[in-house]
């Protein structure tokens, strides 16, 4: 089942924004896998991304070892995650295996099956049986910093979120002015343009254009880019929302909410800066299910936050979510829109 949806956003005194964003629902099929410990989130915002290391140096696919800025954070025997954020190979992601380390260099389970450098980050991860998010419980990441961060990882049998809770990455993506869709900076008395990703961001006042989208479809792993900035007056873009991954081989349980939103312009002032744009939700599972019907899904863009001489509004995200035929019965809804 495949859905696609386009999504206008309008201020009729100052602004046209075309925003698309794009959901995708696809039935595939998973592998088994072995998993041990329970996570429970419950009453508190936590964070299960403290051990990870920008990638040093390059490494080819097939290669059994990958350098780490700081190989002493990470445990032999670990799962992990590599993920490349930026650059061409934007978004290539696998997990592997610490076998031993040396120094700063991982040897891996497995020969790599893509190729990495200083644009990708290693993750160290847990991987669960259950996640359970409950009694206004929120899980997030930490804040892209320009190396690492900016990514939620949930590799488990099931997951549940109940209807008080939260999972939240929103405006823990690219920085004000960074990303491969960052708005337009500008100088003077113009507003810069908007961050984009599933859709393009807004132009800011005196046409300082929005980015321009990016990224795969059907499996959105890319963060949102954010806003342009006004150098004249400071004024910085917004960030982008952060990358929601979550892979299990049991079911989905989601009646609360999901999202990775771009960050509103932070200043609240005349030719300020652009607005973030929406992240990613990937969800894979054998099921997916939740029956609160207000529950949602969102990766919005930020808004312009000022209606004089404005930055532009961000571009919505992306989310997408496999299981195989039969299994969706998630009755809440989704929300892609551009600011």
């Amino acid at each position: 089942m495949v859905s696609q949806g386009r999504f206008r956003s309008e201020n009729k005194a100052h602004l046209n924004l075309f925003c698309y964003s794009l959901l995708f629902i696809m039935m595939t099929l998973l592998t088994v896998t072995s998993y041990a410990a329970d996570l429970s989130v419950s009453g508190t915002t936590m964070t299960i991304d403290s051990v990870r290391s920008q990638v040093q140096n390059s490494h080819a696919s097939g290669s059994t070892t990958i350098d780490a800025a700081n190989g002493s954070l990470f445990t032999p025997g670990s799962t992990v995650f590599i993920i490349t954020m930026q650059g061409s190979n934007i978004g290539q992601y696998e997990f592997n295996t610490i076998s031993s380390i040396s120094s700063n260099t991982l040897t891996l389970q497995s020969p790599l099956t893509n190729s990495y450098d200083s644009n990708a980050q290693i993750i160290e991860i847990t991987v669960y049986d259950n996640v359970v998010i409950s009694n206004s419980g929120i899980l997030t990441c930490s804040a892209w910093n320009g190396s690492t961060g900016g990514v939620l990882v949930i590799k488990a049998a099931n997951l549940s979120v109940d209807s008080t809770s939260f999972i939240d990455t929103s405006t823990t993506g690219f920085l004000s002015e960074t990303g491969p869709g960052a708005g337009t900076s500008t100088t003077s008395s113009y507003g810069g343009g908007g961050g984009a990703y599933g859709g393009d961001g807004g132009d800011g006042y005196g046409s300082r254009a929005g980015g321009t989208g990016y990224g795969l479809i059907h499996k959105p792993v890319c963060m949102g880019s954010g806003g342009g900035r006004n150098t004249t007056y400071n004024r910085y873009g917004g960030k982008g929302g952060g990358i929601v991954f979550i892979e299990l081989t049991g079911t989905a349980t989601i009646n609360g909410v999901v999202r990775s939103n771009g960050q509103n312009s932070p200043d609240n002032y005349t030719y300020n800066g652009g607005a973030g744009a929406g992240g990613s939700i990937y969800i894979s599972a054998s099921a997916i299910a939740g029956t609160n019907a207000v529950s949602y899904m969102e990766v919005n863009g930020g808004s312009n936050n000022n209606t004089g001489y404005y930055g532009g509004g961000g571009g919505g995200g992306r989310i997408a979510l496999h299981c195989p035929a039969g299994t969706y019965s998630y009755s809440g809804y989704f929300k892609a829109f551009g600011g």
